[in-house]
């Protein structure tokens, strides 16, 4: 075999937890009072245009300008620095 090809999320690495709980930050400073456990139910799984969407219906308005690129900038900060690899991947690999 020449090639393997790997989908990264939840195979290399399970950014899900870490994402819902940046988005659960930033929707609680844009108003939106859930919990993370209810973040993790309405937002697992969609696009963020579809969570934008989402979003703006619950508040019932727009998101601020600002809330994509906060989005991105605290989701990549927090991948940095507390992403890791899926127990078991790094030996696999080798």
């Amino acid at each position: 075999m020449d090639l393997v090809i790997f989908d990264c999320d939840g195979v290399l690495v399970d950014s899900e937890p870490l994402a819902n709980r940046v988005l659960h930050r930033l929707l609680e400073s844009a108003g939106l009072r859930l919990t993370l456990a209810e973040v993790t139910r309405a937002y697992i799984g969609r696009t963020q245009q579809g969570c934008i969407d989402l979003t703006q219906e619950k508040l019932g308005q727009p998101v601020p300008a600002s809330f994509i690129a906060g989005w991105n900038a605290l989701l990549y900060e927090t991948s940095r620095k507390e992403l890791q690899p899926v127990p078991g991947v790094v030996e696999l690999l080798a």
